[in-house]
Order: C-alpha cells, then structure tokens, then sequence
C-alpha cells in the first residue's frame, strides 16, 4: 500500500481487497506448505552433516520469505513475519554437531541481532529531522497520537479472559518498537512521510517505550499488594 501511494498509484477498493488477498494467501500458503517444507530441507540438510545448520537455515529462510513477499507486492517484513510463523525449534531438534544441544535457535541467531538491529536504529536516526522533532506542533500531536494509543491498548486488554489482569496485558502491549519503525522507515524512503508525519511516529515510540516500563512495574507490584 505504501509503495503504490509512493510510485503514484491509485488506492480504491479494488486494490486495496487485492492487496489483502494476496497477503491472506501468502500467509495462508505459508502456514499450510511451510512447516512440512521446513522440516523436509532440515532432515535433507542434516544428512550433509553440516555443523552450522542450526545457525543458517534459520537466517536464510527469514531472506528468502523477505524477497519473496517483496516479489510479488507485499512488504517484506510480511515474508519475514511469515518465517517467523513455521521456524520451530523442534525441527531443529538433534542436529547441528558441534552446537550446543541446549542452545535455541533464538539464542544462537542473537549475534545476527546484535549486529543488524544497532544499523538499523542508526539508519533510523539519521532520517530524523531533528528541528521538526523539536517543534511544538509535532511534539503535540504525537501526545494525541500517544494517548489514543495508550487507550486504545487499555481498552483491548478488556477482552482478556477472567482471572488475568488486565492492566499488566494492556501494560504490555504498549510500546510501538520494531514495527513502527520498519514502516515508518519505509514511508519516510519512498516520500509518502515527511519530515512532520516521520517525527510523530518516532515522538510515539519514544513515549511508548518509555512509559512501558513504569506502568507495568507499578501495575505487577498493584496486583501483588
């Protein structure tokens, strides 16, 4: 949708149902093929004996379901969502010599997080114009935006089933990270965000996360007390 704002294309009805029947299909198709796929090129892969598996398998789906989407018109954060939904670790379960058998494959993948996602918040950065983010009208508007974010979550933990507390869900659920910021970035690059509409969104994450914390440590010690 983005792209299509983007490069100057017309949003109707039409394009947008076609835009989410081709997002359902990739998901659904994932969902049903992915899993007996991933499990058969592991099994196929361990027979090589090849030590680092574990730790590339993983990586190079999440690049290949990236591309993929991007190919046929969705975002690529769709394709590595997609990945995420069928890498399980126990197709990964006894192989991988010279791993660590109790190592997970979130764990092992965390160096290529611990170099990748420091780029991407300073690519983040450096899009950000800094006397915009400072101006009054954005730093108000990303309070409005806050505000109905924070509600809108509150309200949400609403239909959590009896028992639980409410206020720790919708606590949780607050902050606008990763996401925010990968579409945000990507409107900002294609020129559907200027420089005001890019500063609200990283005014509401920034107040997101940091608001996180406190209401959901005041909110657990509530439900102890």
């Amino acid at each position: 949708m983005v792209m299509a704002v983007a490069t100057g294309g017309v949003i109707g009805i039409g394009h947008l149902s076609w835009t989410l029947l081709k997002t359902a299909l990739f998901l659904g198709a994932v969902v049903v093929f992915g899993t007996g796929f991933l499990e058969r090129t592991v099994q196929f892969l361990a027979k090589l004996d090849l030590g680092n598996i574990k730790l590339l398998y993983p990586f190079v789906l999440l690049m290949i379901m990236a591309w993929l989407a991007d190919k046929i018109g969705l975002a690529a954060i769709i394709g590595a969502f997609a990945a995420g939904v069928i890498i399980k670790e126990e197709s990964f379960s006894g192989i991988g010599p010279g791993l660590d058998p109790c190592q997970n494959v979130e764990s092992i993948l965390a160096p290529f997080e611990g170099i990748l996602a420091p780029i991407f918040f300073v690519l983040v950065g450096l899009q950000v114009n800094l006397t915009t983010l400072a101006n009054v009208k954005t730093m108000r508007m990303g309070l409005i935006i806050t505000a109905v974010a924070v509600a809108g979550k509150l309200a949400s933990s609403l239909a959590v089933r009896d028992g639980a507390n409410r206020l720790i869900v919708g606590a949780g659920m607050l902050p606008r990270v990763e996401v925010a910021l990968i579409v945000a970035s990507m409107g900002k690059s294609l020129g559907v965000l200027d420089d005001a509409l890019f500063s609200v969104i990283i005014v509401v994450v920034l107040l997101t996360v940091l608001m996180t914390p406190p209401l959901l440590k005041w909110s657990i010690e509530r439900k102890r007390n």
